[in-house]
């Protein structure tokens, strides 16, 4: 990851933001916030794993509907090797397991 744990995470909800207030969509958010991190040159798995997380607590923290990210994010789950997760965020895993329980809550 370019980034650590918690500037993604901050630069996800910035981009979240801008496209909100730009009238964007639920179902129009998901993808522009993807977008601008997919066709980085370091773009790896875990990154995906983690702003498909963030998109579900924001979702859930606007009320929109999740479950249109949820297809996506549980596709990367099933795939994901949580151990490479885990050496590739070292400390701040923790903090991708509180945000991952609380995007799973989110559906209810």
């Amino acid at each position: 990851m370019i980034f650590k744990y918690d500037e993604l995470k901050g630069y996800i909800r910035g981009d979240f933001n801008r496209f909100v207030d730009m009238g964007f969509n639920y179902k129009q958010i998901f993808p522009a916030v993807l977008d601008e991190y997919t066709n980085g040159k370091e773009f790896c798995r875990t990154e995906e794993v983690c702003i498909c997380i963030f998109i579900c607590c924001l979702y859930r923290e606007f009320a929109m509907d999740v479950k249109y990210v949820q297809h996506k994010l549980t596709s990367l789950l099933q795939k994901a090797d949580m151990q490479a997760i885990q050496r590739e965020l070292g400390d701040e895993y923790e903090y991708f397991v509180t945000d991952l329980n609380h995007a799973v809550d989110s559906w209810g």
